[in-house]
């Protein structure tokens, strides 16, 4: 029996990869009828939320109501595909709460995504320290700078699994006292969608996979 921590990067929410998303939870279901330990983190940006977005829309943005309409659409099914499994914030997931502080709205008039999604089996992180888990960090990525990918671990001083960039880095850093490692998952986006037609001119493109930790030793997992 094995310790297996997959980590799933930004999902961005209704403009997912259902496929992807699918495959991914077939060898979360293999590993724990194999009788694995298994945990599942989402780090961040599992909503897009791209009407409430500051940025300009183009003429094929979605209107504000169809949007969210979808997004719980596809929050059923994604609770449905992985019932159990830890959600961090990330900016994108933001975004409701920043338009209302923007209007002076009371908190008290606003619900969260974790109120609005308390889901059974879904633990959601909104505090501003990281998710530990088995000695690892677990961040989104958008709060530190990361000239390198090997600043993440020494910045926060662990090994640490993050998103956010839509790219996938693994490393190692070793110190005098411990080695450490830092990953970047990639994403579960469909880049298909007129959501991310502000990035098709990027020669820089997303890369989509998944990573997954195997009895402390950090994985990347390409989808085609």
């Amino acid at each position: 029996m094995s310790r297996m921590i997959f980590v799933l990067g930004d999902m961005h929410l209704p403009y997912m990869d259902m496929y992807a998303i699918s495959e991914i939870a077939d060898e979360i279901e293999i590993a724990q009828k194999r009788g694995d330990d298994v945990t599942v983190v989402q780090v961040g940006d599992i909503l897009d939320q791209r009407a409430w977005s500051k940025y300009p829309k183009d003429g094929e943005s979605e209107h504000a109501q169809l949007e969210w309409d979808k997004a719980e659409q596809c929050m059923a099914t994604l609770h449905t595909l992985i019932p159990e499994m830890h959600i961090i914030f990330g900016n994108h997931d933001e975004r409701v709460a920043k338009r209302a502080a923007d209007a002076q709205l009371p908190r008290q008039l606003i619900k969260t995504l974790d109120q609005h999604f308390n889901f059974e089996g879904w633990k959601w992180h909104t505090s501003e320290h990281p998710l530990e888990i088995d000695g690892i960090y677990f961040v989104h990525g958008d709060t530190f700078p990361i000239p390198t990918p090997q600043s993440a671990a020494l910045r926060l001083g662990q090994s640490v699994c993050y998103g956010h960039t839509h790219q996938a880095h693994l490393s190692y850093v070793t110190t005098h006292k411990k080695r450490m490692f830092s990953m970047n998952v990639g994403w579960l986006g469909d880049e298909r969608q007129s959501a991310f037609n502000y990035a098709r001119k990027s020669p820089h493109k997303c890369w989509k996979g998944y990573g997954v930790i195997i009895d402390g030793v950090p994985h990347l997992i390409p989808i085609d």
